[in-house]
């Protein structure tokens, strides 16, 4: 999350204007290997099950040319990887949750 924040503050400048750019890491991951990244971070007894070719409906499914490009004009480069990330996210969510109950409490 906190490297997609980042992005959008960097394309938030003059000389990101009326320009595309690709935020993305360099890394690319399938449905099934995320829902099994999530499911080992989350709750590795629970089940995955798939359905269909599992692609996700409007994946981009070639390869991303442009990321250097990005990297280089926005001066921004992902630096969590994904295991990281949902780590860190889930770490966040859980002690937000307590937080909230407490005060309910």
């Amino acid at each position: 999350m906190e490297d997609i924040a980042l992005a959008c503050v960097a394309v938030i400048n003059e000389n990101a204007k009326n320009k595309i750019f690709t935020i993305a890491g360099e890394k690319y991951i399938t449905i099934e290997e995320l829902a099994y990244t999530v499911k080992n971070i989350v709750n590795p007894a629970s089940e995955i099950i798939l359905k269909g070719d599992n692609n996700r409906e409007d994946d981009y499914l070639g390869q991303i040319n442009n990321l250097e490009e990005t990297f280089e004009e926005l001066g921004w480069q992902p630096r969590i990887d994904i295991v990281n990330g949902i780590s860190e996210y889930t770490k966040w969510f859980k002690w937000n949750t307590i937080m909230q109950n407490q005060g309910k409490e």
